[in-house]
Formats: structure tokens, sequence, C-alpha cells
């Protein structure tokens, strides 16, 4: 958009960034309400032990999931990125209520995520994924979570042609999602 106007709303560290939009995911679409729990995960994104957080929408009753979200750092872009482009600009299209920091890409793929969800009553599962050199088992103690077994593993979607980018402004952010969402 050369020339056009953009409001300033803030201007961020790519991380607090981050955080929102992980903040935005925990509360939207894996539903989370516990603060304790929440603040304990994001603390772990922003340690940079937690890499990934994948999201799936799974008929009741079944291990098969129709639809999956996932959203991904890239924490070695981001420390490339933190020396050159170490803030980023929020501008009016940046936002969903009280979500004021959550990306529009994010939005866009949640808010789809969740009407595929709800349209086809599936129920919402979710896992997140270590940094390689995190030790899973004191995280898993301090966050009182643990390592999915075979027997609560998700079976992703038939399809493997998933639509895959990054997201707006913010390069070290991958989303790769069921295709059609």
């Amino acid at each position: 958009m050369s020339g056009a106007n953009v409001i300033v709303h803030a201007e961020l560290g790519r991380m607090d960034v981050i955080i929102d939009q992980f903040d935005y995911l925990m509360r939207r679409v894996a539903h989370m309400q516990s603060e304790t729990e929440i603040k304990n995960y994001l603390d772990a994104v922003r340690e940079k032990h937690i890499k990934t957080f994948e999201f799936y929408g799974v008929p009741m009753g079944t291990k098969k999931a129709r639809y999956e979200l996932i959203v991904h750092v890239d924490w070695g872009m981001h420390a490339k990125l933190l020396s050159t482009d170490p803030f980023i600009i929020i501008d009016e299209d940046y936002g969903d209520g009280a979500y004021k920091n959550a990306n529009p890409d994010i939005i866009s793929v949640a808010q789809k995520f969740l009407k595929r969800v709800k349209n086809e009553n599936l129920e919402i599962k979710w896992i997140f994924r270590y940094s390689s050199y995190v030790n899973e088992e004191a995280l898993n103690k301090k966050l009182g979570s643990h390592t999915v077994t075979d027997d609560e593993r998700i079976a992703p979607p038939d399809h493997r042609n998933y639509t895959k980018y990054r997201v707006y402004n913010l390069e070290e952010m991958e989303v790769v999602h069921t295709p059609g969402m």
C-alpha cells in the first residue's frame, strides 16, 4: 500500500507480539481459562522452550482429525530478526476485540478453524512441541503436562496438501493448516 496512511497503534518488541499470538490461540482456540495455566505456557514460549502449538478438530470419541491448525516459531530466525528488526508496528489491521495485538493472519485462520469445528460438532484437541534442547520431564512437571503416548496421539487428516505461510509482519512465525481454511 504505497503512499497509504497507516495508523500506528503501538510499536512492540517481537517477543511480545509472538506472546500475544499464542495468548490469543490459547484463549480462543484451546479455550484455556486458567490464568495461571496460560501464564505458565506463555512463560515457556517467552523462554523459547515451546516452538509449536497444534490444534485438531476431531469427531467426538475418535482420534482422527478432520482439521489441523499448526502455529510454529522458528527461534533461529527470530534471533536473526531481533538484530535487524527488533520491533513490530501494530497498525489498524491488527486486533480482535480484547485481543488488540492479535495478528490478522492468526485471527483469520483461527476463526475459520473454529467455524468448521462448530459446524461439524467436533471437539478440539491440542498439543505443543518443545524446542529440541528442553528438559521435557522438568518442563512437563512445571506445566502439569506429559509427553503424548501412542494411545493419546491424534492422527492428522488424510490429505497432506497443507496451506503453509509466514505470518504477516512476523516472519519467524509460520502457520500450517488444512486446505480451505
